[in-house]
C-alpha cells in the first residue's frame, strides 16, 4: 500500500473556509487539522480512508471509506 502526501493548496484552503463557515454556525464544527484534511481530499476528489468517521461524515460531498470496507459513502 502506498502513502501519498498531499500539500494544502489555495483550492483546498478555499474549500476549508467554505466548509468551516457551513458547519460552525450549526454547532457541528470539527478540529482544525480535520478541516485541512477535508479540504485536501475534496479538492482532489479523493476517497478518505479513516476510522474517525464521526468528524468527517459532517463534511458534505466527502467520499469516505474504512480500511477493509467495500462500501464508500459520500
Amino acid at each position: 500500500m502506498a502513502l501519498n502526501i498531499f500539500p494544502v493548496e489555495f483550492n483546498s484552503a478555499d474549500i476549508v473556509e467554505r466548509i468551516r463557515r457551513d458547519l460552525e454556525p450549526r454547532g457541528e464544527g470539527i478540529r482544525r487539522a480535520d478541516y485541512l484534511i477535508v479540504g485536501i481530499f475534496l479538492s482532489r476528489n479523493a476517497i478518505l480512508m479513516t476510522r474517525n468517521r464521526s468528524y468527517f461524515e459532517r463534511a458534505p460531498d466527502l467520499h469516505l471509506a474504512a480500511l477493509g470496507d467495500d462500501h464508500v459513502t459520500g
